[in-house]
């Protein structure tokens, strides 16, 4: 599978069947990049606000369990304010969610173990994503950050911030473990003043405080590599000696 952060498409190893598209309830299906017997959301006609996709739908003479949300699937879609997905659903694709910036409640299944590059920018309204705590994927932390997982010695503990609410301000302290903050996963977050990174970080990527106007200052630890345009520029940011305390600090 590849991964869909920052791919278009759903799988490695779809079905060499010619792909199927059809509509039902104000969604649309395909099944192109699926394997056989599955499908994915590719669309959204239905200007309802809650939306619920279904674990199966019928199509033609088939029955399809549904398994992903397609890239840019519900991109723009201003009038939901609530989606409700299956336990079904593995993938969640590239700008899936793209500016719903009415939507206020979201769940994350269990069954989700991908979640594409900007799947929630422009979701403003969205202060926080419930997760199943089942999932041994994915995690939301205090602040609302929604991170990845990975197993160290057999404990589950965050890898990477994924996306951050738009309504975070103030100081935020990033959880420790975290090893990698994403590609624009604090986009937008507009009130956000200091943030303080832990020891653990070893990047910081491309474009990741984008659009954080009232960004101040950051502590970076000193062997992290910062992406081109990471912070805005007026930010002040001081890089920190692993393991040292917080006033051994060099200002750039």
């Amino acid at each position: 599978m590849y991964d869909l952060r920052y791919s278009t498409t759903l799988s490695a190893g779809s079905s060499d069947e010619i792909p199927l598209k059809f509509s039902d309830s104000g969604l649309s299906f395909s099944t192109e990049g699926c394997m056989k017997g599955e499908i994915s959301v590719c669309g959204c006609e239905s200007f309802e606000p809650c939306i619920k996709v279904p674990e199966y739908v019928n199509g033609g003479r088939s029955r399809y369990h549904v398994v992903a949300i397609a890239p840019n699937a519900f991109s723009e879609k201003t009038s939901i304010s609530s989606i409700i997905l299956p336990e079904s659903i593995r993938d969640i694709g590239y700008r899936a969610f793209y500016g719903c910036s009415s939507m206020n409640d979201f769940i994350l299944p269990s069954s989700v173990r991908r979640i594409g590059f900007r799947a929630f920018e422009g979701c403003v309204s969205l202060s926080s994503i419930a997760i199943s705590f089942k999932n041994p994927f994915f995690r939301t932390f205090p602040g609302g950050l929604l991170c990845s997982l990975k197993k160290v010695d057999g404990r589950l503990v965050p890898s990477e911030v994924i996306r951050a609410p738009y309504s975070l301000s103030g100081s935020v302290t990033v959880p420790e473990g975290i090893t990698k903050i994403g590609s624009e996963s604090f986009e937008g977050c507009s009130g956000l003043t200091e943030v303080v990174l832990p020891d653990e970080v070893s990047a910081v990527m491309y474009r990741a405080f984008v659009g954080c106007s009232s960004l101040e200052h950051v502590c970076v630890p000193d062997r992290a590599s910062v992406g081109f345009h990471a912070f805005p520029d007026a930010v002040s940011v001081e890089t920190r000696q692993v393991g040292a305390s917080s006033d051994e600090v060099l200002q750039e």
